[in-house]
């Protein structure tokens, strides 16, 4: 009986993010994720000590925010290759530009 279950709910996992095919608004929806995602540089996020390194990142806003969740600071990224220098207390940080996200140790 446990095998038909766990084959059930492997089959039916299979199936989740598929588009519906059949219908034009799943079809057009999954062709304009591809053709985005194919379309746009991968924004690279290089940490070392307190330098941040962005790259494919221009005109994308860099959030950093504390291990609580509170917004420490924002700052617009001006060009494609951008390297910043952190002022913020010595602790861990995330860093977000687009959708991309990183852990930042700050000694």
């Amino acid at each position: 009986m446990l095998k038909y279950i766990l084959f059930a709910c492997l089959v039916a996992c299979s199936f989740v993010g598929t588009p519906v095919y059949g219908m034009p608004e799943a079809e057009e929806n999954a062709e304009m994720a591809s053709a985005t995602m194919s379309n746009t540089p991968k924004i690279k996020l290089t940490i070392r000590n307190k330098t941040v390194r962005v790259q494919n990142a221009e005109g994308l806003t860099m959030d950093i925010y504390s291990l609580t969740g509170a917004k420490v600071t924002s700052l617009r990224i001006d060009s494609s290759d951008k390297s910043l220098t952190l002022n913020v207390p010595q602790g861990i940080y995330i860093i977000k530009v687009g959708n991309v996200v990183r852990k930042a140790s700050i000694a």
